[in-house]
């Protein structure tokens, strides 16, 4: 029972198994005729083309006014013979009887389908036929539809459910591990949207390269999530890291570019190198694999080194507070401590941290008090002993801190 395609027509064909084909032809419960019904009335299916035998025969039998069986033997017998008939025989490859007995096997019904443009038509006429199929119940699982070419469709028709819910457990994995490492809900929020951005525009330019979604490109899409992330995850993670000489979104943003934008740049361009050989052969899976990359590659660094700034200095979060350079500071003794004017001096006291913006010189009785405002913590009052004040602490009771230098 094999089906031969036609010119422009995909065919199908229906497999009915061994039932009691004289039930099911009886007036009352004619399954059989409302099988071949289906198929014509199917809109995905030229109905000049079902080819029944079960439709061939009642009209050879109402032409001969041959009386209907009045059993499953007289059906089998009267199949047979119509079978051997010049009306007949274009069905004999569709009936299959059991070691040459009137006991039928196996019989099977032949369409074809309209010609399909796109893979929604071809996804959407699958579908259809099996509702159809589905509609006239012989016996469990019979009858049931076949053509060459529904496993391609459906691949297709899975791919549709597997790829949007793929993509979306790979774009919460993202969104996870790059909130683990970047720490900073907004600052990940904004590299999974350069991750989305940079899909959806490999998508649309995949449309105007030729390339559909199928199976290559399906793997090839997902896998290339990694890729995406990495140009813009850099420069969300950068940014977060303070600096003393950035203090405004603007600027943090200039200088991220400057000490990690050309680490991006060198990595994307060093990636195209590594696949760029693909576009010279001429397999589809290694042609399809150069072209959804190098989209992938481009519209990465678009986003990592255009957008995300651009980004980062309208609505960037602040930087990591834990990492100020003061935060948990401790001055031991012999630390040397920067004034504002550049000079360092030796300071005779201990504390566990310290946030004094002032140093006061009390006679001869050196003290420090109160509380620097860059942290919030305060200093314990401590006496330091008698000690000469330095000379150039005298002219001002107050000296501001500007650094604090470990050593």
């Amino acid at each position: 029972m094999q089906c031969v395609s036609i010119i422009y027509l995909v065919v199908l064909c229906c497999f009915i198994g061994d039932v009691n084909y004289y039930y099911y032809s009886e007036p009352g419960h004619d399954q059989l005729y409302e099988l071949g019904r289906s198929f014509q009335n199917n809109k995905y299916i030229n109905p000049s083309t079902v080819e029944y035998w079960y439709f061939g025969y009642e009209t050879w039998r109402e032409k001969n006014s041959i009386p209907r069986p009045g059993n499953e033997s007289g059906f089998s017998s009267a199949l047979r013979l119509f079978l051997n008939t010049s009306d007949g025989h274009r069905y004999q490859s569709d009936v299959k009887f059991v070691n040459g007995s009137n006991v039928i096997m196996a019989t099977k019904l032949i369409a074809r389908h309209w010609k399909m443009n796109n893979t929604d038509e071809q996804v959407n006429a699958l579908v259809s036929v099996r509702d159809t199929v589905d509609s006239v119940v012989l016996r469990p699982e019979m009858p049931f539809a076949y053509a060459p070419v529904y496993v391609n469709w459906e691949a297709n028709l899975v791919i549709r459910k597997e790829l949007l819910r793929n993509l979306g457990l790979a774009m919460l994995c993202v969104f996870l591990v790059t909130l683990l490492l970047i720490a900073n809900v907004w600052t990940s929020l904004f590299v999974l949207t350069c991750v989305i951005l940079t899909l959806v525009n490999t998508a649309g330019m995949m449309h105007f390269w030729g390339l559909t979604i199928d199976v290559a490109t399906t793997i090839i899409l997902i896998l290339a999530i990694g890729l995406a992330v990495d140009y813009s995850a850099h420069i969300g993670h950068a940014f977060m890291v303070p600096n003393a000489t950035a203090t405004t979104r603007n600027d943090r943003t200039i200088l991220t570019l400057h000490t990690i934008g050309t680490a991006v740049w060198n990595g994307g361009f060093s990636t195209f190198l590594a696949f760029v050989l693909l576009s010279t052969l001429g397999s589809y899976i290694f042609s399809t694999f150069f072209k959804v990359l190098f989209l992938v590659v481009v519209f990465g660094l678009f986003h990592g080194l255009c957008f995300l700034p651009v980004v980062l200095s309208l609505i960037g979060p602040a930087p990591y507070s834990h990492m100020s350079e003061t935060t948990n500071s401790k001055i031991m003794p012999g630390s040397a401590i920067e004034l504002n004017d550049g000079i360092k001096q030796t300071a005779g006291f201990h504390a566990e941290s310290f946030d004094a913006r002032y140093y006061n010189r009390a006679d001869s009785h050196e003290k420090a008090v109160g509380t620097v405002s860059s942290n919030g913590v305060s200093i314990e009052d401590r006496e330091l002993g008698a000690r000469k004040t330095p000379t150039a602490l005298a002219d001002s009771d107050t000296t501001n801190f500007t650094t604090v230098v470990m050593v």
